[in-house]
């Protein structure tokens, strides 16, 4: 069974279409097999957010999820597959070919851009799930003072780690025009941004942070589903015409 099992298709065999073999043929006849993929339409959806940071904030990690998953400007870290080779020799001195000996998915980390607010509500959080991970002085992991008070027995992965499911889209932006699924497991923020703190007085604008965070993908079939189920709930609240204005007159 494909990867891509469950996502959108293109079944057109292009047997009887120049596609770009002279003219473009754009009657009725011939324009379907112009149909590029156009890029743009994604979303990441956390499933899972640390649970220290539930226990400890569970307002601010729900806002957290909430306008990232919202606000996001950009997503980055899907990167190519590559494959390894080897030499091989033949019976000729110096004369050799390639044998591929494997393939690699080289994602380590992705990197979220949003808009900082104010009162920086997204660095700050990104901040205190990390000092919970680690005391960047003691280098201890106390998830904030809760394996003191015994809320978490122990440091481990399960109690500081989140999950999410990220998407891209057709344009229709609808369940069955999922173009790409990916479910992105033991995430952890790899770096708390703190440069934009640094000031120019001559310089006014907004903060845009790159939120980083390592992670390890998966991709198949299963992920593919579940990522249609996710979205076929939320997709419905995404038009304008489901939006609920409140217009004070």
């Amino acid at each position: 069974m494909s990867v891509r099992a469950g996502l959108k298709t293109n079944n057109n065999s292009f047997a009887n279409h120049n596609v770009f073999l002279g003219p473009a043929q754009l009657d009725s006849k011939n324009i379907g097999q112009y149909n590029p993929l156009i890029t743009g339409r994604g979303i990441f959806l956390w499933t899972k957010m640390p649970q220290f940071m539930e226990t400890l904030m569970p307002d601010q990690t729900i806002a957290f999820k909430n306008y990232t998953e919202k606000g996001f400007k950009s997503f980055d870290g899907i990167s190519d597959m590559s494959m390894n080779f080897e030499e091989m020799g033949d019976g000729t001195p110096g004369n050799t070919f390639s044998i591929a000996t494997m393939a690699t998915d080289e994602f380590r980390e992705f990197t979220m851009k949003v808009y900082e607010l104010s009162g920086s509500p997204v660095s700050s959080y990104v901040e205190m799930w990390v000092r919970g991970i680690h005391d960047p002085v003691t280098q201890v992991t106390t998830y904030l003072g809760q394996i003191e008070s015994g809320k978490f027995p122990e440091a481990n992965p399960l109690y500081h780690t989140a999950e999410g499911i990220y998407m891209t889209f057709d344009p229709t932006m609808h369940e069955k025009g999922i173009e790409y699924a990916a479910l992105i497991t033991n995430i952890v923020p790899n770096r708390v941004p703190k440069s934009f703190r640094n000031t120019d007085k001559g310089t006014k604008g907004l903060v845009e942070l790159d939120l980083g965070f390592n992670g390890y993908k998966y991709e198949s079939p299963i992920i593919n589903a579940k990522a249609k189920q996710l979205w076929e709930v939320i997709r419905k609240t995404m038009t304008t015409n489901s939006l609920n204005h409140q217009i004070t007159l």
